[in-house]
């Protein structure tokens, strides 16, 4: 048996009778017969605890306290209109909060400079950029961007680039210990490296194939990129670094990729890939901010520095 609160479900049938003029009318526009709308009437008045029409004359008239409740019933329906409105709104207006989350570095040198240009241009736009952790897998962001050879495979996902990696030095470390044009002058040279990585040593030549190995001298090893990028900038040695640092670094302590005729090998493919919701559940702003960070991706590529591995 329904609860008594259950009734109150039948107040749209208040107000189909009451713009009918008599039950025989409202049952016809419902679309049910007679005795299902003397039905609902009595569930609601048994709700209620009081009668809702009064039953005293031939006109179909309301009671006050099925005035009230019919009053109620009509303010409740038009604020449910106008909130499913702005609910759709939301899918349509280029406005509100969209929440970002992507890796330390990209977020300080690439993402955060960009995102915070495209909020000017939109002033509706509030963007929330937070730091996305390495061994995240998963956050409630709006947008994720994630560098990996695996994107998840129950999300949504889009491909925005190819990550490289290249060995670089600073100007100023250049001038100091020289310009390596082999990789065997990488020898008298030292490393900074991110520490998944820091046991890299054959080289293959771009055009002829010949293959070079060293084991690089490496003095510190970090899984903070931000840590290898300052030591490098800072003339502290040679570090390895993804392509987008040095796509949209400063003029300040600009660097410079070494050795452009050789390749690493044996590292995967890695890919900035944005994790989102599915397409037709995105919000207007939200996809604004994916199309913009899509476009900002295109100039994160360049010549390979590693060699996929198969």
């Amino acid at each position: 048996m329904d609860s008594p609160n259950d009734a109150f479900r039948y107040l749209s049938t208040l107000a189909a009778i009451v713009e009918a003029g008599n039950f025989s009318r409202a049952a016809d526009d419902l679309g049910v017969n007679r005795a299902a709308i003397s039905k609902r009437v009595l569930q609601i008045e048994a709700a209620l605890g009081t009668p809702v029409f009064s039953r005293s004359t031939r006109k179909m008239e309301l009671t006050p306290a099925g005035r009230v409740l019919l009053d109620c019933y009509r303010r409740a329906s038009e604020a449910l209109d106008t909130g499913i409105e702005e609910a759709r709104g939301t899918m349509t207006i280029v406005a509100g909060k969209v929440s970002v989350s992507c890796a330390p570095s990209l977020a300080t040198h690439v993402v955060g400079p960009s995102l915070h240009a495209f909020a000017t241009q939109f002033p509706k736009i509030r963007i929330y950029l937070q730091s996305l952790a390495d061994e995240i897998e998963r956050d409630d962001a709006d947008i994720q961007l994630r560098i990996t050879h695996r994107p998840p495979p129950d999300s949504a996902v889009r491909k925005l680039a190819r990550v490289n990696w290249t060995l670089c030095a600073s100007e100023e470390y250049l001038h100091r210990f020289g310009v390596p044009e082999h990789p065997d002058d990488l020898r008298q040279h030292k490393f900074i490296m991110p520490q998944s990585y820091q046991r890299l040593s054959t080289f293959e030549h771009r055009d002829s194939g010949a293959l070079e190995s060293l084991a690089p001298q490496v003095s510190l090893t970090s899984n903070i990129q931000e840590t290898i990028f300052g030591l490098v900038q800072r003339g502290a040695g040679i570090g390895l670094l993804p392509s987008y640092l040095l796509a949209f670094q400063s003029s300040h302590r600009p660097l410079r990729s070494l050795l452009p005729a050789w390749q690493l090998l044996g590292r995967p493919p890695e890919t900035l890939y944005a994790i989102h919701a599915p397409a037709k559940l995105l919000r207007a702003s939200t996809r604004a901010v994916l199309d913009h960070l899509t476009a900002l991706a295109a100039n994160l590529g360049g010549q390979a520095s590693f060699k996929d591995q198969a």
